[in-house]
């Protein structure tokens, strides 16, 4: 489960320490033309240390996931293959992580498909990764702004077995239903407003910066971003 170990830290949302298992969840949708490189979520701060976590995708052709304590020598990052992601449809993605502080650790699933790590950046990670950074949806330090819609997001306080994340995408496909407490879960489904409604309970809600609209979405509404200064972050 989710701990920090460090009182200052306690009102932050996604800052889970290297030990911590966690599981992050979404649904995507690429407009048509090339893809670029955008995050989907983030809790990583900016240089010199780069400390935190993050997941993107570059190019829309690849998805990476990265643990850092410090970026020139402590840190994780790995990226997948998983081919061109399909565009004007909706892809299921889910980062799944279980606290080893090893790429080992670390998987990849789109569309229910476990995708392999092709590129190692770097797999030693022994320092902490906790941070003051906001936690942030569609933008992140390194890795830019995400161009496209994001609805369903939910995190999760433990890494997801293959057969939980196949309930998540066979028996979900957008359903809002969950079989165990989340971290975090985004429904995304107002029409208007900035404040994004944490539905689990645990009251962690967030902000739209720069206006995103709200739009048609996998499930009700959602929000479209434009990949150049729409996002959603702590408050």
């Amino acid at each position: 489960m989710f701990t920090t170990g460090i009182l200052c830290y306690s009102n932050q949302i996604g800052n889970f320490e290297r030990t911590d298992p966690f599981s992050i969840e979404f649904w995507h949708y690429l407009p048509s033309g090339r893809g670029q490189l955008g995050t989907f979520a983030s809790k990583l701060g900016p240089p010199p240390l780069v400390r935190g976590w993050s997941s993107y995708s570059t190019s829309g052709r690849s998805i990476g996931f990265t643990l850092c304590s410090d970026q020139n020598a402590n840190y994780f990052h790995v990226i997948t293959a998983v081919g061109v992601i399909p565009t004007n449809t909706w892809t299921h993605i889910i980062f799944t992580y279980n606290g080893n502080s090893l790429v080992s650790g670390a998987k990849c699933y789109v569309n229910n498909a476990l995708k392999p790590w092709v590129t190692v950046v770097g797999n030693s990670l022994t320092g902490t990764i906790l941070n003051t950074t906001p936690f942030r949806l569609g933008y992140g330090n390194g890795f830019g702004y995400l161009l496209g819609r994001l609805d369903e997001v939910l995190i999760h306080g433990h890494s997801l077995s293959a057969l939980e994340v196949s309930q998540r995408y066979n028996g979900g496909v957008g359903t809002e239903g969950l079989l165990w407490p989340a971290y975090l879960q985004y429904h995304l489904n107002a029409s208007s407003g900035t404040i994004v409604t944490d539905s689990s309970g645990n009251a962690r809600d967030i902000v739209t910066k720069n206006n995103p609209p709200w739009i048609a979405g996998k499930l009700n509404n959602c929000l479209s971003l434009n990949g150049t200064s729409q996002y959603m972050e702590q408050g």
